[in-house]
């Protein structure tokens, strides 16, 4: 993923933060972002071994923040008390500043599994693209943000790759392909698909 592809995924959420969130809310979530951000730029300078050793800490940080978010939303929603006012939950400015703020951590959380899982060994390579793979998921079918969405389907698409599931990254790609901002990558990591899916080596 490249920084231009990152600013460009990320602006509608970036928007949506803004909009929604005071900015004493957002700045524990713009510290994550930046750090988030500066991991994928130290992977792109050829930093790995760097890299390596910002991982954990930085994966355990999205992580928690995530839980934490969730927490809050799970709170919200036992302090009302019949199913008729549940539904206006999701009305309130608070829902909607903890909502975008745990889609904005899912979402780095997603692209930092994803590119951890290029530096890891092996062994535990899967299990890390699994994980960015459920993340990404929670963005599909979201109409709200449609560019978020095809890139999170574009993520899954490469994660499948990975995992030389070929069908399931060929189905993701194609969607993501859809959108016209990124229709040029998904198109490419087709094309790397169906080398691979013919036996050309990663």
């Amino acid at each position: 993923m490249t920084r231009g592809a990152l600013a460009g995924a990320a602006l509608c959420l970036a928007l949506l933060l803004a909009l929604w969130v005071p900015a004493s809310h957002a700045e524990s979530v713009s510290s994550l972002e930046q750090r988030a951000k500066s991991f994928y730029e130290l992977i792109e300078r050829g930093g790995k071994q760097r890299a390596v050793e910002l991982f954990p800490e930085l994966e355990r940080d999205l992580v928690a923040a995530e839980k934490r978010l969730q927490d809050e939303l799970d709170n919200l929603r036992s302090d009302v008390a019949d199913d008729d006012e549940q539904g206006t939950v999701a009305q309130q400015p608070q829902w909607k500043d903890i909502k975008v703020r745990g889609l904005l951590v899912t979402y780095h959380l997603a692209w930092v599994r994803y590119q951890g899982a290029q530096l890891v060994d092996d062994a535990h390579k899967p299990t890390l693209l699994r994980q960015a793979i459920e993340n990404f998921s929670g963005f599909v079918g979201l109409d709200e943000i449609k560019e978020i969405a095809a890139e999170a389907e574009y993520g899954q698409g490469l994660a499948f790759m990975d995992l030389g599931d070929w069908s399931k990254a060929t189905e993701h790609l194609q969607s993501a392909a859809k959108q016209p901002k990124i229709a040029a990558r998904a198109k490419a990591a087709l094309a790397e698909v169906k080398r691979r899916a013919a036996g050309g080596k990663p």
